[in-house]
C-alpha cells in the first residue's frame, strides 16, 4: 500500500471539519426511523436524533451534554456494545431486552479522523419487538397449519388403528410442543375408562410397582377422572400449569414417578362428548399459550379419527359425519380415484377451483399428486370471480367405493404469500432510502447507483437470467456504494487529483459497505455485490484481489455496468467521457478485467440502441 502523506491540520481547521462532518451525519441521521444518537468519549450525548428523542420523551435540549444512560430509563449504564466499539476501534453490535416482550438491537460505531484520532460514536437502536412477535407468530402458525395439513388426510385413512391414529398425534404434538413426555388417549365408550392407546418411554423410566403402571384410568368413586389428567375431561376444558405441585386437582405421583415439571392437556371431543385426550409433560422452557392452542387444533383432528373408527360399523351415519366435517374445513378437500378423476370435493375446495360441484365431479384434476408424508405442492387456482389463490396440496392414499383412490387437502397460503410479498417491498423501499441517503452525501454522482442498476437489468435480460435474479441484481446495484456513506463528503466531491491516502480512503468503501448490510439476511447475494464490485477477473481489483470464479456473477455484470456509467458520467475531477470511451474501455480489458459475455452483451445492447438510460 502506498504510505500516507504527513498532514497535521491546524486546530482551527479540525474544529471546522469536525463541525461540517456534524452537519453532514446530522442530516442524515435526521430522516432515519430509527433512534440514533452521537456521544463522545465520556458517553455524553453529541447529536440525536428526532425518533431518540421521541423514543425516549425528551427534548433535544434536555439529552445534548448528557451521558445517554442519566436520560434514557432503558439503559443502567454504559451498553457493551459501546464499550467493545471503543476497544475494538470498529463497529459492535448487541441484542437488549427490556421486558414486556421488548427487544431491541444495538449497533455502535467509533469515527476517526483521518489521523486516527477518535471523533464520536453513532450509536443506533433498532426496535425488534413487532418484527420478533409477528415472525413468532408466523411461524407457531405455519408450524401448527403443517402438523395439521400433514395429519389430515392419514387420519381419514380407515386402515389406520386407534393406535396408529394415536401414535401420529402424539408424534405431531412433541414436534410442536417440545414436550419429552406424552399419552394420546380414548375413552372406552363401555366402561367410561381413559384407555392410552401410546405413550412415550415415561412409564419406562417409572420406579414403581408394575400394578401401578397401568394405562387405564377409570373414574373416581365421585364419578370424576382423578388428578391433573382427569382435570381437562372433567371440565371439558383444555389447560396447561407450569407448576403441577400447586395445582387444585394435583394428587401428587407414586413414589418414584417421573417428576412432572410442568404439564398440558386437552380433552377430545365430538358434539361435546369426552372421546379421548391428549396429555403433554416437560416442556423445558414451559408451557405457552399457543402450545395449548395448537394441541387443540390436534384434539379436534383426533376427536375427528376416534369418532370415525368407533362408528365404522354404522357405514352410513359415520360416513355422513366424517362428509359433514369435511364440508366444513377451512382446507379444500377432494378425493380422486386412482386415474386421477374427481370422485368428491368440499365446498372451500369448490371455491378455491372456482367451479361448483356439478362440474367438477368426474372431472380429471388436471394436477400432480404427490404422495408421502411432508410432501406438498404448491397451485395457483382461478376463483370463479378470477381472483387467484395460491394453495399448499398435500395428498394421501385411501380407499374410495371399495377402490384405490387419493385425498388431497389445499391449504390457502395466499396470505402468507403476501405478507412475505410485503416484506419484500418494504426491503426495496429500505434499499432505495438507503441509496439515496448515498447520494445526498456526494451530489456530484447523484443518480450513479440508479443508472448503474438501469443496466444491469438490461444486461441480466440479455444473459437471460430468471427474473429473481434480476430483482436481486437491481437491489444490489441500487446501494452498491452504500460504504461511501462514511466517506467524507469533501473528499468525493473535490476537484482534481486525490492524493493516495484520500484515494485509499474512497477504496474503503466496498468494505464499509460490507460491513453495513453483511447481517441483513437478503434472499440474494447483495453483500457480496457490495464488497466485490471493484474486484477484476485476473485478481488486479480491489478490496481482496479475487479472480476468476470467486468474483460471483452479479458482480461481473455489476462492474461492467458501473464503469461504462461511471466513464459517461460527469464527475468532479473530470468531464463525462462519453459512451465511446466507456466501450473502448470495456473492450480493450475484455476478459482480463471484465467477463467477457457480459462485455459482449453490453456492446450489442449499446451498439445497436436497445438500451437507454431513463435520465443522465
Amino acid at each position: 500500500m502506498t504510505n500516507q502523506a504527513e498532514h497535521t491540520p491546524s486546530n482551527d481547521a479540525e474544529q471546522l471539519e469536525l463541525a461540517s462532518n456534524t452537519i453532514e451525519w446530522s442530516k442524515v441521521f435526521e430522516v432515519l426511523s430509527d433512534p440514533v444518537f452521537c456521544h463522545d468519549a465520556e458517553f455524553r450525548i453529541t447529536l440525536a436524533n428526532k425518533a431518540f428523542l421521541t423514543w425516549i420523551g425528551k427534548g433535544r435540549e434536555e439529552v445534548l451534554g448528557e451521558r445517554y444512560w442519566e436520560v434514557c430509563d432503558f439503559f443502567q449504564g454504559p451498553l457493551k456494545s459501546c464499550t467493545e466499539a471503543l476497544d475494538a476501534h470498529g463497529h459492535r453490535e448487541e441484542r437488549l431486552s427490556y421486558g414486556d416482550g421488548k427487544d431491541f438491537l444495538s449497533r455502535s460505531l467509533p469515527i476517526y479522523d483521518n489521523s486516527g484520532d477518535y471523533l464520536f460514536s453513532v450509536h443506533l437502536l433498532r426496535d425488534l419487538s413487532e418484527q420478533c412477535a409477528l415472525e413468532m407468530k408466523l411461524q407457531h402458525e405455519y408450524a401448527v397449519d403443517r402438523a395439521v395439513a400433514e395429519l389430515s388426510p392419514l387420519l381419514m385413512v380407515a386402515e389406520c388403528s386407534i393406535k396408529e391414529v394415536a401414535e401420529m398425534v402424539l408424534l405431531q404434538a412433541q414436534k410442536l410442543t417440545g414436550a419429552k413426555h406424552g399419552i394420546v388417549s380414548a375413552i372406552d365408550p363401555e366402561t367410561g375408562e381413559n384407555v392410552g392407546h401410546t405413550l412415550t418411554n415415561m412409564m419406562d423410566q417409572c420406579k414403581v410397582a408394575a400394578e401401578q403402571k397401568k394405562i387405564r384410568f377409570p373414574k373416581g368413586d365421585d364419578g370424576l377422572y382423578p388428578g391433573l389428567f382427569g382435570h381437562a375431561l372433567n371440565s371439558r376444558q383444555g389447560f396447561f400449569c407450569n407448576d403441577p405441585d400447586i395445582h387444585p386437582q394435583s394428587i401428587g405421583v407414586p413414589e418414584g414417578h417421573v417428576r412432572l415439571e410442568n404439564f398440558l392437556s386437552v380433552p377430545a371431543k365430538v358434539d361435546g362428548r369426552l372421546v379421548g385426550q391428549i396429555a403433554l409433560a416437560n416442556n423445558d422452557t414451559g408451557f405457552e399459550q399457543w402450545h395449548l392452542d395448537a394441541v387443540d387444533q390436534l384434539g379436534r383432528l383426533y376427536a375427528i379419527a376416534i369418532e370415525y373408527r368407533q362408528k365404522v360399523q354404522q357405514v352410513s351415519v359415520a360416513g355422513q359425519r366424517l362428509r359433514d366435517i369435511i364440508e366444513n374445513q377451512a382446507d379444500g378437500i377432494l378425493v380422486l380415484g386412482s386415474e386421477g378423476n374427481i370422485r368428491f370435493v368440499n365446498r372451500v375446495a369448490e371455491t378455491m377451483l372456482g367451479r361448483s360441484n356439478k362440474t367438477l365431479l368426474g372431472r380429471d384434476f388436471g394436477f400432480p399428486v404427490s404422495i408421502g408424508e411432508g410432501k406438498a405442492t404448491e397451485l395457483q387456482l382461478i376463483q370463479a370471480d378470477g381472483e387467484l389463490v395460491i394453495a399448499e396440496m398435500r395428498a394421501a392414499e385411501t380407499e374410495w367405493d371399495g377402490g384405490g383412490a387419493y385425498v388431497v387437502s389445499l391449504h390457502d397460503i395466499t396470505e402468507r404469500i403476501q405478507h412475505v410479498q410485503r416484506v419484500e417491498a418494504m426491503l426495496e423501499d429500505t434499499i432505495r432510502a438507503i441509496a439515496m441517503a448515498v447520494e445526498k452525501r456526494d451530489p456530484y454522482t447523484a443518480g450513479h447507483q440508479r443508472r448503474v442498476a438501469e443496466l444491469v437489468v438490461a444486461l441480466a435480460h440479455e444473459l437471460g437470467l430468471g427474473d429473481d435474479s434480476i430483482r436481486g441484481i437491481y437491489l444490489g446495484a441500487l446501494i452498491h456504494d452504500v460504504g461511501k456513506i462514511y466517506t467524507p463528503s469533501e473528499v468525493l466531491s473535490r476537484p482534481g487529483k486525490l492524493s493516495a491516502a484520500e484515494f485509499e480512503l474512497i477504496k474503503s468503501h466496498t468494505e464499509i459497505g460490507y460491513e453495513i448490510i453483511k447481517d441483513v439476511q437478503f434472499p440474494w447475494p447483495i453483500a457480496k455485490m457490495v464488497l466485490q464490485h471493484h474486484e477484476r477477473l485476473d485478481g488486479s481489483g480491489y478490496p481482496r484481489g479475487l479472480s476468476g470464479d470467486e468474483v460471483i456473477l452479479e458482480t461481473r455484470i455489476l462492474s461492467v455496468a458501473d464503469v461504462v456509467e461511471a466513464i459517461n458520467s460527469h464527475r468532479p475531477y473530470r468531464p463525462a467521457l462519453g459512451m465511446d470511451v466507456a466501450l473502448r474501455e470495456i473492450s480493450m480489458h475484455r476478459g482480463s478485467w471484465y467477463d467477457p459475455e457480459v462485455v459482449d452483451a453490453c456492446l450489442a445492447l449499446l451498439d445497436q440502441g436497445r438500451f437507454h438510460w431513463k435520465e443522465l
